[in-house]
This record gives structure tokens, sequence and C-alpha cells, in this order.
């Protein structure tokens, strides 16, 4: 039954490559459940034509970013045929987008379970865990998904990317060369690459590589903020500041663009109002990451507002227990406020946290915030 129905030309290529769902549209998706409602009329009511046609509707309204609406229909496919991992798949991305984490996660590793084979499950699982700040379990899962997909670009590039947010800059560079070895024309991959040669300050460089990127994707947003940094660090303001302009244009609904936009201008300019201005933007539009109201929490430290940074530290915690910036960033309010035994307790936390860490820029990072995160234990 799955296996029918799994052969359809749509949802072949959806399962069998992740850059498929990027391409596809809401339109196609539309008409592929049109196909199986005409099924449904020749060939009745079969399980198999009832799903599939519920799964192809749910794919259009989610290309049309109509989440609720694909829920339903998700829903429906997991009633009919509750094995077939597609659906819990679907699903769990969906709950993802609505912020309903613990949904999404549950829904995710179903899929896994049933067909480990899954691309866009083993992606997003990924994906949920680096933004808890899990990049060693998300570096798991994603070299686990390369042993039955070894040709899978988006695994390679995405291990190039939590490498390069580590500052494994070498590693970083292996994966993405090894992605366009298996795609010369590969947009992210030279993107990945144009971000590498910024934190080397090598600039020249990583305008070509920004270029590259896009001539294969004129949309590429990190290939264009990559472009955008780059010509801001070399004298070209203006248009450094429309490349900026243009991805926020293009996906005004990203928290990931208006993230890495507000960094620029914290680190760079030190503009403090538009870095506040960015990360409004960013947590308006992802409210359930926690690393973004911890980066709003340090803006506010930074500017001796202790009430409203301890309110963004607080739900951090609340997004994420295991937020190590978040949790120093209370116990330096706790001794400030002469609170030694709350101070005892989150440094102590972020001890743990951070001797159990194998990122070596978070290493790096919480080693300079406060001595006692340089210890190996705090007594209580």
């Amino acid at each position: 039954m799955f296996n029918e129905i799994n052969q359809h030309s749509l949802i072949k290529t959806y399962r069998n490559k992740a850059l498929a769902w990027n391409q596809q549209t809401y339109e196609q998706w539309r008409l592929a459940g049109e196909e199986f409602a005409q099924l449904r009329l020749r060939h009745g009511e079969l399980p198999a034509l009832i799903a599939a046609q519920a799964f192809c509707e749910g794919q259009a309204a989610r290309k049309q970013e109509f989440y609720e609406q694909a829920v339903s229909y998700y829903k429906k496919v997991a009633e009919v045929l509750p094995e077939w991992p597609l659906a819990p798949e679907a699903l769990g991305d969906v709950y993802r987008y609505l912020g309903k984490r613990a949904e999404a996660e549950k829904q995710l590793s179903h899929a896994l379970k049933l067909d480990g084979r899954l691309i866009h499950a083993r992606l997003v699982y990924a994906a949920m865990l680096c933004e808890k700040n899990n990049y060693k379990a998300a570096e798991d899962v994603l070299k686990l998904g390369l042993k039955n997909n070894t040709g899978e670009i988006a695994f390679h590039s995405f291990l190039g990317h939590i490498a390069l947010s580590d500052r494994r800059l070498s590693s970083a560079e292996r994966r993405y060369q090894r992605a366009l070895t298996l795609a010369d024309d590969y947009a992210e991959a030279y993107a990945g690459l144009s971000a590498v040669r910024i934190l080397e300050k090598r600039y020249e460089e990583a305008l070509d590589y920004a270029k590259l990127a896009l001539n294969y994707d004129q949309r590429s947003a990190m290939a264009l903020i990559n472009r955008g940094i780059a010509r801001c660090l070399t004298n070209q303001r203006k248009e450094g500041e429309a490349d900026f302009d243009r991805v926020v244009r293009l996906a005004p609904r990203v928290a990931h663009n208006y993230f890495r936009i507000a960094n620029f201008y914290w680190q760079n300019d030190h503009n403090l109002a538009l870095t506040e201005r960015y990360l409004r933007l960013a947590i308006n539009c992802e409210s359930y990451r926690s690393d973004y109201h911890t980066a709003m929490a340090m803006l506010y430290l930074e500017q001796n507002n202790l009430m409203d940074a301890e309110k963004y530290y607080r739900q951090a915690i609340i997004l994420n227990p295991d937020d190590i910036l978040a949790l120093h960033g209370l116990g330096m309010l706790a001794i400030i406020g002469s609170d030694s035994l709350a101070a005892s307790k989150y440094l102590s936390h972020a001890t743990t946290l951070l001797f159990t860490s194998r990122r070596y820029l978070v290493a790096k990072l919480a080693s300079h915030l406060h001595p006692k995160l340089k210890e190996s234990s705090l007594s209580e």
C-alpha cells in the first residue's frame, strides 16, 4: 500500500531529496491532490488513496503557510494510514512552525522510528536540537542519516553550518566542498564558504563565493547577508545595507535572517538601536527560540537595564532550561542582587553544561563570562 503512493512522482521526489521541498510548488501539490481525488472516484474509498489525497492537500496548505489547516490534513492521513511515516514527519515540521516543540519532537521521533531513512524528518529534528544548543546530538542525527543517504547534500551542508557556528572553519569548509562535489550548483554550500571567508577576514573571496551562490539562487538569504556583511566591512556601506533590506523583503518571516543582521550591527557597529530592532523582529517571528531572548537580555544588560534583562533571561530559561548564556546572565543578576544561593544555583548549572559541552565556541565564550565558570564544580 505504502509503495504504491510512494511511487507517485511528486511524493517520490519529496522523499528522496531534501531540496525537492523548496523546489516544489503549491500548485503542484494542489494538482496532485486533485489527481488522487479522481482516483478515489474511479477505484473507491481505498485507505491509500484517501491518505494520499489528504497528504497532498496538507502539503499545499503548508506551502501557503496555512499551518493549522495543514495539521488537520496530516492528522487525517495518520488516522487512515498510521504506519505511513510521511504523516508524522510533516506534522513534526508544522508543529515546529506553530511553536509546539514537544509535539514536534514526538512526531519526528515517531517518523524516524517508522523509517530511519527519512530525510526531512532528520533535518528538522537536527534543526530543533541546534535550537536547544544541543549541537553534538544534531551532528549525530545527521551523520546517522548519511549512512543511509551518502549522497544527500543537505546533510553535508547542515554539518558544515554546525561546524561554522562553532568556528571549526576547516571542518566547515570540508563539508561544504563535499556538498559541491555532489552538486556543483548548490548555492547553500557556496554561501557557507562565503561565511567561512568572512570569519577568516578574507572579504574579497567572501564576495566571490557569495556571487557564485547568487548565480545559482538569486534569493539565497545566507549569500545576500554574507555579501552585505562583506560589503559593509569593505567600505561599501550603502550597498551592504541594501542587501540586508533585500533579504527582509524576500523573506519577511524568517527569524534567523533578522538574528544574523542583528549580530552584525552589534558586533561590528555596536549600533544598539538597530540591534534591538532586528532582535525584536526575530523574536516576533520565532518566539520559541531561547537564544533570541538571551541575546535581547544581553543587550539590555549592556545598557544596564536590569529589569528587562532579567525578563528576557527568564523567558529564555522557560524555553530552554539548558541555555548556558541565559543561566550565566541570571547568575550575574543574582550576584548584583546579593542573592548568593540563586547565583550559585544558576552558575553551577551553567558550569555543568559547559564541561559536558563539546562545542568549542560555547566553552570559549562562557569561560570569559564569569570566573566561576572556569571551575569544574561549585559548592552549593
